[in-house]
């Protein structure tokens, strides 16, 4: 018994803890709590501190099945979130008394999870499941049971089509002796498809004559028919009359339209620390006033506040005036001035989504934003996200943020848009960096001017602030040549760029997140700031949309990385943490011819000596073969593109405070309404130690190297050597992706066998090595918390 006791004491050590909850998955402590009570009572708060209903099995046996019912009554005390993607998952919790669920403090509606494709492995899904019960093992190995034999059905119909694809293209070789090159290319595409697919990875690409290959997994329909059910805003309305102390609420996936929830807000939940709404046609005459009510009220607790509106929410205020009486709000209805109400001091961070309206910047009919007033009230406000909102709105924005948010320090704008902007982006641009400018301070000399004889680029600048932004994320804000002319350039003296404005935060940004549409290139953007900016810390020039650039241009090219070294040092080469970047670019002739131009670094190995190789040319006097000259060509090529791959690794091996590295694009198929991925980069760093591997050895903080959609050269070696010169190595994310992009079966063939070796090798070596491999057909990746 004192055994016992002395290893739950052990057990209980908080740091033990988190590391047995970060190893194990839910399903893993399930089964210790089988083994003993004391695991029982150890681990039960651990698994019934979020209740997680994200996919449609998961509702169904929550709300269907009676153990889990009694399960839930017994250790409701435990539950600290709800996740539900609709309000039906509420109702076994409404039989559970209101003090049983006491510390509850948070709900939150998130998309559901679609279990049709290759994103997510069935069998997965069912062992991760977050219905954390420890009395509900049968049910869990039940529906474990029938999806897995789900599974292994489909595997074997996928195998029963591969051995038919093959007895049929044998039988065509007999008939007409041999096959001809395209059928065994086309057999050999299909029998690769087949087997990708059993594994759940397939490639990101497929070609649209294999679109009729792809065998649909087994899955369940989509149940668009529980999102549109009017009893479900009244089971919300019940469910927050019943638990008050709610501290947050988010609604990812949940569009409001009942005025009626959106008072319950306002007047049962007095202790919410953050909020998100998603609401749709607010420009209905009674959900404009219930918001702008639910605006009003004060929050002494609120702390974060979310609101993503519908994109078509306020049509009706500009086209319904042609209607007799119609029931939306009109500017004349509500064209007289409002005075805002009382400060909220609690209130620091503010995210306006999806407000666009659908009318041109010179209308006049605009209906007033009611979140305009509530930002007047953010005194304290310290973080401001604004995603989809017109660009006419920014300048509003920009005089209240100079006027009453002086501690302002994190600011994010995405995806600004105006009618007027389209052909012509200098107004948004002109909007942008007035909103910039008006999160910096002015300095002593500017301070003594009076605001009409500032310069355009001061007007908006807050006499009330000490400091700039901290941190400042762009996303959709192209950067034009003109954006870096000098003081001296009549256009910089009479216009506001974004990059001026964003110079002006030089010496107190520390995190810098930024995004441009596909057809500009920001790579002189990236060397501009990085030679500039002194303290920053994370710089993310990650594009967040699709790939397909990536094929003929790259990001930031070699060329120009490379000539920006050579002109002199970062800025901020000390201080950099974190850096997410593409390097592409080293087979185009800009970059070859821009290496050669620059001074090289000694590089070890023997390139091709161009000098050399010219006066062989000129003393010998028998002309070259075209065969020759193509071979030598290629030679200097080879030899030219490896010594920019050894320059750029020297480089960032510079950066000796670096601890994480992402060189490839991360997916964003897991988020919603985002631009899906397509294509890999095929022009980018190789990292092998042929091509400059061993040059960053100097990186001895590097935590994280992401490789993701990048057609690299890691193989055993190279793990090997990252394992022993980087000892705080905890993740390579995309290490084993890059045989699922390799054209030629033979090729792919070998790097599965490579890849086996890998996986053998970290099992033994490094176990607690993360990586991942591509699991679905649009490229999105599924992170492995440990090796299998």
């Amino acid at each position: 018994m004192s055994k016992r006791c002395t290893a739950l004491e052990v057990l209980s050590i908080p740091e033990l803890l988190d590391i047995m909850q970060a190893s194990l998955t839910p399903y893993d402590l399930a089964q210790c709590v089988l083994v003993s009570s004391e695991f029982r009572t150890l681990f039960t708060p651990l698994l019934w501190h979020t209740v997680s209903l994200t996919t449609l099995e998961q509702h169904n046996h929550f709300t269907t099945s009676p153990q889990v019912q009694k399960a839930l009554i017994r250790n409701a005390r435990f539950v600290r979130v709800i996740r539900v993607w609709t309000a039906k998952s509420l109702r076994p919790f409404m039989d559970v008394k209101a003090e049983e669920l006491c510390y509850l403090n948070s709900l939150e509606f998130t998309w559901l999870r679609m279990q049709g494709g290759h994103a997510t492995s069935l069998t997965e899904t069912v062992a991760r499941s977050a219905i954390r019960d420890t009395s509900n093992e049968r049910v869990a190995w039940s529906l474990g049971r029938r999806v897995t034999k789900r599974q292994h059905t489909f595997s074997l119909n996928l195998g029963a089509r591969e051995a038919t694809l093959r007895e049929l293209y044998q039988a065509r070789a007999k008939v007409e002796d041999g096959p001809s090159q395209t059928a065994k290319d086309r057999y050999l595409h299909r029998t690769r498809l087949l087997r990708l697919q059993k594994k759940e990875a397939r490639p990101p690409v497929v070609p649209i004559w294999l679109r009729n290959e792809i065998v649909p997994p087994p899955s369940d329909p989509r149940p668009y028919e529980l999102y549109e059910d009017p009893k479900d805003d009244q089971l919300l309305i019940l469910f927050l009359s019943y638990f008050q102390e709610l501290k947050i609420f988010m609604s990812t996936s949940l569009v409001f339209f009942n005025p009626a929830v959106l008072k319950s807000f306002g007047t049962r939940l007095g202790m919410l620390r953050y909020l998100s709404l998603t609401l749709d046609d607010v420009g209905h005459k009674n959900r404009y006033a219930t918001l702008t009510n639910l605006l009003d009220k004060e929050y002494p607790h609120l702390e974060r506040l979310r609101l993503m509106f519908s994109n078509t929410g306020w049509t009706t205020l500009v086209h319904s005036n042609d209607q007799g009486e119609s029931d939306a709000v009109t500017s004349s209805s509500l064209s007289e001035s409002k005075v805002a109400g009382p400060p909220i001091l609690s209130m620091k961070s503010l995210m306006i989504e999806d407000n666009v309206h659908f009318y041109t910047d010179t209308d006049t009919r605009k209906p007033p934003q009611p979140w305009l007033f509530f930002l007047r009230r953010c005194i304290n406000l310290t973080s401001l996200s604004l995603s989809s909102i017109p660009s006419a709105v920014l300048i509003e924005v920009a005089g209240i943020v100079s006027e009453c948010c002086p501690l302002l320090d994190d600011l994010a704008i995405g995806c600004v848009s105006s009618a007027q902007s389209w052909m012509n982006h200098r107004p948004t641009d002109n909007n942008i960096a007035s909103l910039l400018a008006a999160c910096s301070p002015r300095s002593d000399d500017e301070a003594t001017c009076s605001t009409l004889a500032l310069p355009p680029i001061l007007r908006f600048t807050s006499s009330k602030r000490t400091t700039g932004l901290k941190q400042l994320r762009l996303y959709g804000v192209p950067f034009h040549d003109q954006d870096y002319a000098p003081d001296s350039d009549p256009f910089a003296r009479n216009n506001i760029t974004p990059f001026r404005a964003l110079s002006r935060h030089m010496h107190c940004l520390t995190h810098l997140d930024f995004d441009s549409m596909m057809e500009y290139d920001n790579g002189e953007l990236f060397l501009r700031i990085v030679q500039k900016f002194p303290k920053l810390e994370m710089m993310n020039a990650l594009p967040y949309a699709r790939m397909k650039a990536h094929r003929n241009k790259g990001w930031v090219d070699a060329g120009l990385w490379i000539a920006s070294v050579t002109s002199g040092e970062w800025a901020c080469m000390e201080t950099l943490r974190v850096l997410k970047v593409n390097i592409n670019g080293f087979t185009s002739s800009a970059s070859i011819s821009v290496s050669a131009a620059a001074p090289a670094m000694p590089v070890t190995g023997t390139p091709v000596d161009l000098d050399s190789t010219n006066n062989n040319q000129d003393s010998d006097t028998e002309p070259v073969s075209d065969s020759q000259a193509e071979s030598l060509s290629d030679l200097m090529r080879t030899s030219t593109i490896n010594t920019l791959q050894h320059q750029v690794c020297q480089h960032l091996n510079l950066l000796t405070s670096l601890r994480e590295l992402c060189l490839g694009v991360q997916p964003t198929d897991e988020l919603e309404y985002c631009r899906v991925l397509t294509g890999v980069q095929e022009d980018c760093l190789e990292l092998s130690l042929d091509s400059g591997l061993n040059r960053m050895e100097d990186l001895k903080e590097l935590r994280v190297l992401s490789v993701m959609r990048m057609k690299h050269k890691i193989r055993l070696e190279e793990v090997k050597w990252m394992v022993a010169h980087w000892p705080k190595l905890d993740a390579i994310p995309g290490l084993l992706s890059s045989a699922a992009y390799n054209d030629t079966d033979e090729e792919w063939e070998a790097l599965q066998d490579e890849e086996q070796d890998i996986v053998h090798w970290i099992k033994e070596n490094k176990p607690l090595l993360k990586y991942a491999v591509v699991t679905a057909p649009k490229g999105s990746l599924e992170d492995q918390s440990r090796p299998r």
